[in-house]
């Protein structure tokens, strides 16, 4: 008798006090992995946020420096009669607004400012094989990839940089209409390197478009430009604070991650010209 008690002791189960305790225990382990598991999720979202927005940088600043860097470029012909050399085009190599132009299709000596939306540049230069991709039959490309018409005895490209939308768009020599090539781009700041003329290899000081004539374009040597890019998702649980291209702290319109990309382009062709 003895003995079946003691084994009806040993079978019972857990008391309802022990049962809630290792509930309690096992609901704070579940939720600190569920913890675990939102802020790993977090961290990848922004990470791969992170790296979307500095490739999307990396290829814009690509597009712009390899145009910007030539602007002005023209191969020498001969040689005048005060010792300089001669070249086919001898026009403007930059121009831009602090703004969108208001009219993409004139010259780029014409262009005027909407005064509404990111800054804009243009630049032109003469194309060939040595600045420029160039198709099977030899003709280079614009910044679309279009062929440049042959004009006289060069071909001349002349590019338009441009936001809309959240995009970074060009209109080249060879298409009647613009089109995207970088997406989640918000904006575009772009100061100019403008010198004196005494010593023009030497900056003497940094102004926007807006601050500008044709004269000191053509005494500009470089471009800093600078590009707001943001996430393509809003990644953010609420609005994120970002210093913006004049180095002031803005609070974003949405939940998307922003930062501000900044590059300085020298402008070889024209240093020493004027």
């Amino acid at each position: 008798m003895a003995m079946a008690r003691k084994n009806i002791l040993h079978q019972r189960g857990f008391s309802l006090i022990e049962l809630m305790i290792s509930m309690v225990i096992g609901l704070v382990v579940v939720g600190a992995v569920f913890a675990a598991y939102l802020g790993t999720s977090t961290s990848s979202s922004s990470s791969r946020a992170v790296a979307q927005m500095t490739e999307d940088a990396s290829l814009a600043m690509n597009v712009l420096r390899s145009q910007i860097a030539m602007a002005g470029f023209s191969a020498p012909t001969g040689i005048d009669g005060s010792g300089k050399f001669t070249k086919n085009y001898t026009g403007m190599a930059v121009n831009g607004c602090s703004s969108e132009f208001a009219d993409t299709t004139v010259g780029i000596d014409a262009l005027t400012c909407s005064g509404a939306g990111s800054d804009s540049i243009a630049v032109e230069f003469e194309a060939d094989a040595r600045n420029s991709v160039v198709s099977s039959s030899g003709a280079p490309l614009d910044c679309l990839g279009n062929g440049i018409t042959i004009a006289g005895s060069y071909y001349l490209s002349y590019s338009r940089f441009y936001i809309n939308g959240g995009k970074l768009y060009c209109r080249g020599s060879g298409s009647n209409t613009a089109d995207a090539l970088i997406d989640n781009i918000d904006s575009m700041v772009i100061q100019y390197g403008v010198a004196n003329a005494a010593t023009p290899n030497q900056v003497s000081y940094y102004s926007r478009a807006s601050g500008m004539n044709a004269s000191e374009f053509n005494l500009a040597i470089s471009a800093r430009v600078c590009l707001i890019v943001k996430s393509e998702r809003e990644v953010a649980d609420t609005a994120v604070q970002y210093y913006d291209c004049d180095g002031t702290e803005q609070t974003a319109p949405d939940r998307r991650l922003y930062k501000a990309f900044t590059s300085t382009i020298t402008l070889q062709n024209r240093m020493g010209l004027n």
